[in-house]
């Protein structure tokens, strides 16, 4: 086989990876897969690697619908998933910035941002099996596809979010729930100077299923006067929604229900907000710490005209300012924040470029020297000449 520095390579099956890794690993070559479109043009990649793209590897392979599970290729992307899922009363909890382009593989092996973990749960509670080919290209498969037979499971996690840097993803299988009975989104405009802490509380102390919660403010609003939005999402049966629709009615003015489209592009809008923003901070740990942390970057947002949406039921904020460029050191050590994080047990990141397809995002928080050693040790167990994802960390003080 010729010189793979600087290929693109498309795979249309597991033998295909196993012969481009095998190869990779005899060339001392570097590799980076990807589930969908190769790093477009071409000098955004590093011309010393290969590129392995999945994006043939599109199909369903099986769909348990008594068992609730369903397995893919990687290459499928979310829009796909969930088009295949319609009419069967079940339901994948992903999201992702754009369904259309983000895939499985994707969404497994990496970290997407999410409104909906704290009440699902993040990627890798839904995954319950895989196939893969690890750098020492050897073919793999752990857990299972149904629930009562899943074994490995431990290992199963392992690989979820570890962004390439063990093995490349070639069939996942996934959990699915039922798709509930109804839902409701509502949105709460209040004052851009008010703090939205109390009402967060408030809300969430409601005795209703709630999926989403979030706290929008700054540019990201989109509203004029830019005030502050407070959305939520509560899922159940239609006389249980209507008895939280009285419930909400009284608890606060400002707010009101939205139609099912608009909720839609309102939850796609944010998850999409923080893209193409040269400064992007992301921060999670408890909810009371990440309100504290908003309130304290609040100011800065109106000078600097940013954006924060917080996410208060799974304990994350994301705050962006818009430039052209950033030295992310810099802007860090501007932020003035870490020891405000260290002393709370929150973490922070930095995240580059997304179409970055080597160095990943910067993180803060970083791990212990026993911990590093751990990972490390994983690494090379999987990869032993070091030849996937070079430069990238599957560390993430979310994981």
């Amino acid at each position: 086989m010729k010189d793979l520095a600087g290929e693109r390579i498309l795979c249309r099956d597991e033998a295909a990876v196993l012969k481009a890794l095998r190869e990779a690993r005899r060339q001392g070559a570097a590799i980076v897969p990807g589930g969908s479109e190769f790093p477009s043009p071409p000098e955004q990649g590093d011309a010393s690697h290969a590129y392995l793209s999945l994006a043939p590897m599109d199909r369903v392979l099986s769909f348990d619908r008594t068992d609730l599970t369903i397995t893919v290729q990687p290459g499928m992307t979310l829009a796909a998933l969930n088009a295949a899922l319609v009419g069967s009363g079940q339901r994948s909890t992903l999201e992702a910035p754009d369904p259309e382009t983000w895939t499985v593989g994707g969404l497994v092996a990496g970290r997407a941002p999410s409104f909906s973990e704290g009440a699902h749960g993040p990627v890798k509670n839904h995954v319950l099996g895989l196939r893969c080919v690890d750098g020492a290209g050897r073919s793999l498969a752990f857990g299972g596809r149904v629930v009562k037979n899943v074994t490995g499971y431990d290992l199963v996690r392992l690989l979820s979010g570890s962004r390439g840097t063990l093995a490349v993803l070639t069939e996942v299988t996934l959990r699915l729930t039922p798709v509930p009975p109804a839902t409701s989104t509502w949105v709460f405009q209040r004052p851009a100077d008010e703090d939205p802490g109390p009402l967060v509380a408030r809300l969430r102390t409601l005795p209703y299923r709630m999926t989403r919660l979030v706290v929008v403010q700054g540019e990201a609003v989109g509203v004029e006067g830019r005030p502050t939005l407070i959305a939520l999402t509560l899922e159940g049966a239609p006389a249980t929604l209507a008895d939280a629709t009285r419930k909400l009615e009284s608890l606060t003015p400002g707010g009101e229900p939205i139609e099912d489209d608009a909720a839609r592009e309102l939850w796609q809008t944010l998850l999409a907000f923080s893209e193409e923003k040269a400064r992007h901070l992301e921060a999670g740990g408890a909810v009371s710490v990440v309100l504290d942390l908003a309130r304290r970057l609040r100011p800065r947002m109106v000078d600097r005209r940013g954006a924060l949406v917080i996410d208060a039921l799974g304990g994350k904020l994301h705050y962006t300012e818009a430039a052209e460029e950033s030295d992310h050191d810099a802007w860090w050590a501007e932020l003035k924040l870490g020891e405000y994080l260290n002393a709370r047990g929150a973490w922070a990141a930095l995240p580059s470029d997304p179409l970055d397809a080597v160095h990943g995002p910067r993180r803060f928080g970083r791990p212990s020297p026993k911990e590093l050693e751990l990972l490390l040790r994983i690494r090379r167990s999987f990869d032993p000449d070091g030849i996937l994802s070079p430069g990238r960390t599957a560390w993430s003080p979310a994981s």
